[in-house]
């Protein structure tokens, strides 16, 4: 009786053996495609933020012709541009710094300041990428509605690269 409870207790160990390697697994291969996520999130916000920041550059260029409501326009996308900015600085350092972390416990811990930062990133967006929007009917310059709405879309494709992210962080 003895001799078959010790099998079964073994079998059973094993089995739970077994199952705590798969969990580890599929937890290892899970942050391994997060990190992947982030750091495509982070590559591309990056690429976009050159691109704003060219625009901006324009927009700044052109400020000294334009007319009054234009130069208004102008500055309030240019001062949109800048607020988002800030926020874009703290998500894409984050994500830099979980892209970096070897350690499986300080990735956890700067995943969830990452989560967090891109809520933030997010909801700064949306009222920048608003406060654009409202503005862009009063330029009448053609040049300059070019460069303010490469400004306003690649803020919001930046947006729509850390939104999963701001979501996860919401659970």
């Amino acid at each position: 009786m003895n001799a078959k409870r010790r099998h079964r207790l073994s079998n059973l160990a094993v089995l739970v053996g077994i199952a705590l390697v798969a969990c580890m697994a599929v937890s290892a291969t899970g942050s391994a495609q997060s990190i992947v996520a982030v750091e495509h999130a982070v590559n591309s916000a990056t690429s976009l933020e050159d691109h704003t920041r060219m625009a901006a550059q324009n927009l700044t260029q052109m400020l000294g012709e334009l007319n009054r409501n234009d130069t208004d326009a102008v500055n309030a996308i240019l001062s949109a541009r800048f607020e988002c900015y800030g926020a874009y600085g703290e998500v894409v350092s984050i994500g830099q710094i979980l892209i970096a972390i070897k350690s499986v416990e300080d990735q956890l811990i700067v995943r969830r300041f990452f989560g967090k930062s891109s809520r933030n990133f997010v909801k700064v967006a949306d009222i920048d990428i608003d406060y654009i929007n409202k503005s862009l009917p009063n330029i009448h310059s053609p040049a300059v509605l070019a460069e303010a709405t490469k400004i306003r879309d690649s803020m919001i494709e930046m947006r729509a690269l850390f939104a999963p992210f701001a979501a996860q962080s919401d659970n």
